[in-house]
């Protein structure tokens, strides 16, 4: 386990300290997001905390509207253009239920918010950078596995 994140029994844990403080509304912030399908490629934004819910365990869920998606040109064609995500509307200074949007180009965040659980935001840009890293290589690990169930079936008549 990191020094304020890790992974255990299938649980992304996170733990508050003073380089990962608990953030409020109003703060700026850096949150790992992905689109609906592709869970293996998270993408760096950069955003305000615009509210907050407390989960069970005192976990928070951070309510954030981007400021901008901190990725290249190709990857933001690849994984957002014309990619479905699921955001809150926020309107009237209140957070609606969550829903899936298309997005067709980056103005489509404009008057809503992503939901992120605390494990996948950070006050720093190189913090998050850290949290990705972590994440992708236990995706790398479950991805490998799911693999060779996959090369088991295809190799074995049902």
């Amino acid at each position: 386990m990191a020094a304020d994140f890790g992974y255990i029994e299938g649980e992304f844990i996170n733990l508050y300290s003073e380089e990962n403080p608990i953030l409020e509304v109003g703060d700026i912030c850096y949150a790992l997001v992905t689109n609906v399908k592709d869970y293996y490629y998270p993408l760096i934004i950069s955003g305000i905390v615009v509210q907050y819910k407390i989960t069970e365990g005192q976990n928070r869920i951070y309510y954030i509207a981007i400021s901008s998606i901190l990725e290249s040109p190709k990857i933001i064609n690849t994984f957002v253009n014309k990619q479905q995500f699921e955001i809150v509307p926020f309107k009237d200074e209140y957070v609606h239920a969550k829903k899936k949007i298309l997005i067709t180009r980056e103005s489509d965040f404009k008057d809503t918010l992503f939901p992120v659980e605390a494990f996948f935001v950070r006050k720093t840009e190189s913090q998050i950078k850290d949290v990705r890293n972590y994440y992708l290589k236990i995706i790398q690990k479950d991805l490998k596995i799911a693999l060779l169930y996959i090369d088991e079936l295809l190799t074995h008549e049902l």
